[in-house]
C-alpha cells in the first residue's frame, strides 16, 4: 500500500474549563491533524498537540517538523507488517529521515 496524499490540518478548541498546565491556565487547545491516505483509498489520522511549557516543543516547531516530515510520506509505501504506527516512524522511515 502506497500513501497518496498526506495532510495536515490545524485546529484550535477552547476549553470548557482552563487548563492548568505547568504553572500556566490555557483557555484553548490547539494543535494538527495529520491525515494520510493511501491509492486504494484507505485513511489514517495523528494528533500532535505539544502543551505550551510543558511539551519540547512549540506548536510552531511541530508545524515545522510536520512540513519537512510531509513530502518523505508521500509516495512512501507502506509496510505490510505495519498495523499500527505507535511509536513506529523511526522503525520503518528511520532515525535519517526524521
Amino acid at each position: 500500500m502506497k500513501i497518496q496524499e498526506c495532510s495536515i490540518y490545524k485546529y484550535s478548541l477552547d476549553v470548557k474549563k482552563p487548563l492548568y498546565v505547568a504553572g500556566n491556565y490555557l483557555n484553548k487547545r490547539e494543535g494538527f491533524i495529520l491525515r494520510l491516505r493511501s491509492e486504494e483509498g484507505q485513511e489514517g489520522f495523528g494528533e500532535i498537540a505539544p502543551l505550551p511549557h510543558l511539551s519540547k516543543e512549540t506548536l510552531e516547531e511541530a508545524l515545522t517538523q510536520l512540513k519537512q516530515l510531509r513530502p518523505k510520506l508521500q509516495d512512501q509505501l507502506i509496510p505490510s507488517d505495519v498495523v499500527t504506527l505507535k511509536g513506529g516512524f523511526k522503525r520503518w522511515l528511520g532515525k535519517a529521515h526524521l
